[in-house]
């Protein structure tokens, strides 16, 4: 095994290769690289596929310490012993448990936290109600006047930097984001039990704050628009901040402006009406 002073050199070349990755990102990618290079830091094919085979995690687990080793090869310039026939299969989409809250608990969240402006939750409860913002996405968001600046979890734009988006608050709303502060995710998190304790819910298994945005999205979908089915998918894609896919050219070539859709939704927005 290496020794202390050969790791922290290890680890500060890999931290370098990390680029523009986020803080939390980062941090969670150097604890498996610091891990592996501490329990093991044998590099040889058969003693990375047992270090992967004993983890005792889940599939998606290894799945992450495998690209996150991968890259830790590149990095020190070692060539990557194993192939992705090693990896667990890829769960198919009916096997894959993604928990939706109704909107039933949605209207009763809202209506709770909105008698409590000041407070942290109802911040949390506002931006994942009405934007669908992803628990990393709320750990930093810069509030101003009329609108909040966040950046896009999951997206890179040019030069691999930081996609951000600037959402408008509606006029009346501006009050439910003053308790809010930037905090961890892991604070984030936390948060999403503590709202659903107030409204005496009991959450199911894996519901988070990311099951308000399906729920979210759902609603959105299903609400009536005066525009073609395709025109709708890409308004609400946009709204919701997904990944745009390189194959599909009108989803590359809709360029509406942010603000424009942010008011589109805004006359249409399921939730909008609970926080007025």
């Amino acid at each position: 095994m290496a020794s202390k002073t050969q790791i922290d050199k290890q680890l500060a070349i890999f931290a370098g290769d990390l680029g523009r990755k986020s803080p939390a990102t980062r941090n969670y990618y150097m604890s498996i690289a610091h891990k592996f290079l501490t329990e093991s830091g044998d590099f040889s094919r058969a003693a990375m596929r047992q270090y992967l085979e004993g983890m005792g995690y889940c599939d998606n687990s290894v799945r992450t310490t495998y690209y996150v080793l991968k890259r830790l090869c590149r990095a020190l310039s070692i060539t990557f012993p194993l192939d992705t026939e090693f990896l667990p299969p890829v769960p198919d989409e009916d096997e894959i448990y993604t928990p939706t809250v109704s909107l039933d608990i949605v209207t009763s969240l809202v209506q709770y936290w909105r008698h409590q402006p000041g407070e942290y939750v109802t911040s949390l409860v506002f931006l994942s109600s009405m934007y669908g913002l992803r628990s990393i996405e709320m750990t930093d968001i810069e509030v101003c006047k009329s609108s909040f600046i966040m950046q896009v979890a999951k997206r890179k734009g040019r030069a691999n930097k930081p996609v951000i988006r600037e959402h408008l608050i509606p006029t009346g709303c501006e009050k439910y984001l003053d308790g809010y502060v930037p905090l961890s995710k892991r604070s984030v998190e936390y948060r999403f039990p503590q709202a659903c304790r107030a409204i005496g819910y009991k959450r199911k298994p894996k519901e988070s704050w990311h099951s308000m945005r399906r729920a979210l999205n759902t609603a959105l979908m299903d609400t009536k628009m005066d525009m073609s089915t395709e025109s709708k998918e890409l308004l609400i894609k946009r709204y919701m901040r997904w990944t745009k896919k390189r194959g599909d050219m009108v989803n590359l070539y809709y360029h509406k402006d942010f603000s424009d859709i942010n008011r589109e939704i805004f006359l249409v927005h399921p939730i909008l009406p609970l926080w007025l």
